[in-house]
């Protein structure tokens, strides 16, 4: 169940940062996205952004589909990324095409690869 309700602790302004930074560290073309949110928004319209969370109790901060591609990202504050964080991404594998690279903001230096299909970016890096 995808549920479009973001969840209260992730302040609204907090989104608008990462979709206005965020986007382009991890998705190519950036232009591309960032252009279809803007032209959500300027229509008046919610763009699809939505949070998941499944009967089974795994959720994902935020999710942004483009195109039919589904690009999960995790928001932790923590400086040490761990690769567990990316499971509930793999409730998107099974679906076509699938789930397309996601990411992990934390409070790390760098940027690591956990998965062939996840990063960790630092926050600072936005």
């Amino acid at each position: 169940m995808v549920n479009k309700r973001l969840p209260a602790s992730i302040p609204g302004l907090w989104i608008s940062f990462c979709l206005s930074t965020l986007i382009p560290v991890f998705v190519h073309p950036p232009a591309l996205l960032l252009g279809s949110l803007k032209s959500w928004w300027n229509r008046g319209k919610q763009p699809p952004i939505y949070y998941y969370r499944d009967k089974d109790g795994k959720e994902i901060d935020l999710l942004l589909v483009q195109d039919q591609a589904i690009y999960p990202v995790e928001i932790k504050k923590s400086a040490s990324p761990r690769r567990e964080w990316t499971q509930p991404f793999s409730a998107f594998d099974r679906l076509e095409p699938g789930r397309s690279e996601g990411a992990v903001v934390c409070l790390c230096r760098e940027r690591l690869p956990l998965t062939d299909k996840v990063t960790a970016i630092p926050v600072g890096l936005l």
